[in-house]
C-alpha cells in the first residue's frame, strides 16, 4: 500500500487548479478572503516542496531538493497544515457559497488526511521508514527519470542546467536520511517484503557502475540547447561529469550496498502490510486515502 503511482505534488496541482479555477468563477462576497488563504497555501506547498513547483512550472525553486522523508521536511509541512486549518476556522461554512463550501472542504480535507498520515510517520507516497521499494514510482529511481530530461525537469537555459546540479549535489542527503529512517523501520519491525526489496538492487546497479559519460544522468548533456555557447557547453559538461562520478554515483552504490548488506537481510519475509509493526493503522489509513 505504500506506492501509489500519482505523484503527490501533482495530486495537490491538481487540486489547486480545481480550487483556483472555482474561486474565479464565483463572485459571492467570501470570495476574496477565501481565494486568499488557498492562493497563500499554494505558494508555501510550492516553497516547501520545490519539485511539485517545478512540475507546476514555477521555476523559483528550480535548484532545491525537498528531503521529503526528514524530520524538519515533516515538522515544517505539519505547521502548515495545522496554519491552515486554522485559517479555514475563520470562515462560517453555512454562511459560504456552494461552490465556495466544495473548496472549503477539499482544501480541508486535504490538510487533515495530511496530518492524519504524518502522524502515522506517512508522507505520501511511503512510510518514513520505508521509502524505498521496487517500484518505478519510488523516489531513488523517478529521481534518475527526472535527471534524464524526461520528467518535468527543464534543460532549456545555462540556469536550469546549473539549478539541477545543485539539486544532484543534495540528493546524498536524500540517501543518507533514507538509510537512516530504513535502520529505523529494521528496529520498530516496520519493512518492505525482502521479495520486493531483492529487486531493487539490479535497479540501482546501472547508476552507480556506468561512468558519467554513459550515465542517465548524461542525457542533457548531450541534449543541449542549440543556443547554447561552446564555453557554456564545456563548463557544464565538465561540471555534470564531476558531479555525476564524485556525487551522484557514491550515492546510489552507498544505498545498494546498505540494501545487500544490512536491509534485505533484517526485511520480513511476510508479504502483507498488516504484519509490520502499526501496519494495521497505515492499511486503514491507505483505505481512507484512495476513497
Amino acid at each position: 500500500m505504500n506506492h501509489y503511482q500519482l505523484n503527490p505534488g501533482l495530486l495537490a496541482l491538481g487540486i489547486s487548479i480545481f480550487l483556483f479555477t472555482g474561486l474565479r468563477a464565483q463572485k459571492a462576497v467570501d470570495l476574496p478572503a477565501l481565494e486568499s488563504v488557498t492562493t497563500h497555501y499554494w505558494a508555501d506547498y510550492l516553497r516547501l516542496n520545490p519539485l511539485a513547483a517545478t512540475s507546476a512550472g514555477v521555476p523559483d525553486y528550480n535548484d532545491q531538493l525537498e528531503i521529503r522523508i526528514g524530520r524538519t521536511w515533516l515538522s515544517d509541512a505539519r505547521v502548515l497544515a495545522n496554519r491552515y486549518l486554522d485559517s479555514l476556522k475563520r470562515f462560517d461554512r453555512v454562511l459560504l457559497s456552494e461552490r465556495d463550501r466544495l473548496v472549503y472542504d477539499l482544501l480541508g480535507f486535504t490538510l487533515q488526511r495530511d496530518l492524519d498520515g504524518y502522524d502515522l510517520n506517512i508522507v505520501p507516497p511511503s512510510s518514513l521508514q520505508r521509502p524505498v521499494d521496487q517500484f518505478v514510482f519510488s523516489f531513488i529511481t523517478s529521481f534518475a527519470t527526472l535527471g534524464s530530461g524526461a520528467g518535468a525537469v527543464p534543460f532549456k537555459t545555462v540556469k536550469d542546467y546549473d539549478g539541477w546540479n545543485k539539486r544532484l549535489h543534495i540528493f546524498p542527503q536524500w540517501i543518507d536520511t533514507a538509510i537512516g529512517n530504513m535502520n529505523e523501520g529494521i528496529r520498530a519491525g516496520n519493512t518492505n517484503p525482502r521479495a520486493a526489496m531483492v529487486k531493487v538492487p539490479p535497479q540501482l546497479k546501472p547508476l552507480f557502475e556506468l561512468t558519467a559519460d554513459s550515465a542517465v544522468f548524461f542525457k542533457p548533456i548531450r541534449n543541449f540547447p542549440a543556443n547554447f555557447t561552446e564555453a557554456e557547453k564545456a563548463r557544464i559538461t565538465s561540471e555534470y561529469r564531476s558531479t555525476i562520478n564524485e556525487v551522484v554515483r557514491p550515492a546510489y552504490k552507498k544505498m545498494h550496498d546498505y540494501l545487500v548488506n544490512t536491509y534485505i537481510p533484517a526485511a520480513r519475509t511476510s508479504s502483507g502490510l498488516l504484519d509490520n509493526d502499526g501496519g494495521k493503522k497505515e492499511y486503514l489509513y491507505w483505505i481512507n486515502f484512495w476513497t
